[in-house]
């Protein structure tokens, strides 16, 4: 059983989750138009693996390696991020909307001595190399001939084990604030800091039988307990979602979540209540979709519209003018020949 009194550290948490919930799925996610599964045992492994590597690494530095993380949920993401903590070294998840003095800055006071990002952020990465000295190595999350890559790691270690000794006092984790006051600050979380909010409550609701879908950015401390660490203590299955975009499409499918998005207003029990999102009266054939904010990810809107027998969908972080820039994106959409992909959903998995 997963409890507070054995599981003191995210070392813990790995090991136990891996012994407990053994064949039991983690891991759910799609890449390609293919779903892949991967249990607890199996992470749990992956992990061990990375703290192997670890091992060599900090051996080669002469001190314990600080390891960042840049990117979207996906399955090694997590294994370096859980990994890397199990190993009682420090992870830094970073925003991946970072410019670029802002990155090299968040680089250098959090002592990164690796990256892990995604291909998407290559040119980033590659642009702040020479403002952070104390950076030794950059690792492609996606799977690449041509650049060091996270595959490349699990492969050449999997099966290897080592059993690091990990204190709750040891910092496990380092956080950037947004900034929205100011310049971001680095908040230190020690693995009992972690634990500690793990625990703090407790479902009786058999959530073990639940699914969990994560849709918040994988750097959200909100996330990282409610979504990844929560999902673990109960043995629960965690479905990583990569792109608003196809899961706005998807969604859109189901004429009952279209009826509620696309409805202007409704009056219950005389009391008449008006969606807010402003693209139902201005853009037409907008059946609506989601609205929101966070203070990390800015005004965000995930809209689609049909015309013609054709539904386009539409994402934006951070935009404060997200209502023309949709009704814009929509003009321009709908105005491309029928048969044309205004965009490839499909990732590339060779940089």
């Amino acid at each position: 059983m997963i409890s507070y009194e054995n599981t003191k550290t995210v070392r813990d948490l790995v090991w136990n989750t891996g012994r407990e919930y053994a064949g039991r799925v983690f891991l759910r996610y799609e890449e390609n138009d293919v779903v892949y599964e991967v249990t607890y045992d199996e992470f749990a492994t992956q992990c061990r693996g990375v703290a192997a590597w670890l091992r060599e690494q900090d051996a080669a530095a002469g001190h314990k390696v600080r390891v960042g993380l840049m990117g979207s949920s996906s399955h090694h993401y997590l294994v370096f991020l859980l990994g890397v903590m199990a190993s009682g070294n420090v992870v830094v998840p970073l925003d991946v909307q970072l410019n670029e003095e802002t990155f090299a800055d968040n680089v250098n006071r959090s002592d990164l001595d690796i990256l892990f990002y995604d291909w998407d952020h290559y040119g980033l990465v590659e642009a702040v190399k020479e403002k952070c000295p104390r950076l030794r190595a950059c690792i492609s999350l996606q799977h690449g001939k041509h650049v060091p890559c996270s595959d490349q790691i699990l492969k050449g270690y999997a099966g290897i084990s080592v059993d690091p000794v990990v204190s709750e006092e040891d910092c496990a984790m380092v956080l950037f604030t947004s900034g929205t006051t100011g310049r971001g600050k680095g908040v230190m979380l020690s693995n009992r800091n972690l634990m500690d909010n793990n625990f703090c409550t407790t479902d009786k609701d058999h959530p073990e039988k639940e699914v969990y879908l994560n849709i918040l950015p994988i750097h959200h401390v909100f996330c990282i307990n409610g979504d990844v660490f929560t999902v673990m203590r109960y043995g629960s299955v965690l479905c990583l979602n990569r792109d608003m975009a196809r899961l706005a499409a998807y969604a859109a499918g189901n004429h009952t979540f279209v009826r509620l998005c696309s409805t202007r207003s409704v009056t219950i029990g005389g009391r008449t209540m008006t969606n807010h999102n402003r693209l139902l009266r201005a853009v037409p054939g907008c059946i609506g979709m989601k609205t929101g904010y966070t203070r990390a990810a800015g005004r965000t809107l995930v809209s689609a519209a049909e015309r013609d027998g054709r539904r386009l969908v539409a994402v934006t972080l951070q935009d404060g003018n997200d209502w023309a820039d949709h009704a814009a994106l929509y003009d321009w959409g709908f105005a491309q020949p029928a048969g044309q992909e205004t965009a490839d959903h499909r990732r590339e998995d060779t940089p």
